[in-house]
């Protein structure tokens, strides 16, 4: 799988990505630390925990990680469950479920293609 298969594969935008980033051999550098990124771990956590606040700032922080490299679809599913967060008083406020189970589902999608991209 190329670069722009993986975007196609996962609801990406290549073209926004290399607006973005500077060429295809930089996106190729960048897109593999995408998998040491903790935002997603954080705001898991912080939703077990019952944290509002670490939910919030996980799902903050990979909204903006997605954005940045162009990852549409979880960027999408991450903004709705951060927005979410943003506006209420507690995790028990929020109908958040159906929504990790989106983000989870892109999430995991984007990590598969990532490690197929990278040949694992």
């Amino acid at each position: 799988m190329n670069v722009q298969e993986f975007y196609e594969k996962i609801g990406g935008s290549y073209e926004d990505a290399l607006k973005r980033l500077p060429g295809e051999s930089f996106v190729m550098r960048i897109l593999p630390k995408f998998l040491m990124d903790d935002s997603y771990d954080r705001m898991v956590k912080g939703i077990e925990a019952g944290d509002l606040k670490a939910a919030f700032e996980g799902a903050h922080t990979l909204k903006g990680v997605t954005q940045n490299l162009a990852l549409v679809r979880l960027g999408e599913s991450s903004a709705e469950i951060s927005d979410a967060f943003k506006f209420a008083d507690s995790l028990d406020s929020v109908d958040y479920k159906p929504m990790l189970e989106r983000v989870t589902a892109d999430y995991n999608m984007t990590v598969e293609a990532l490690k197929e991209l990278a040949g694992e």
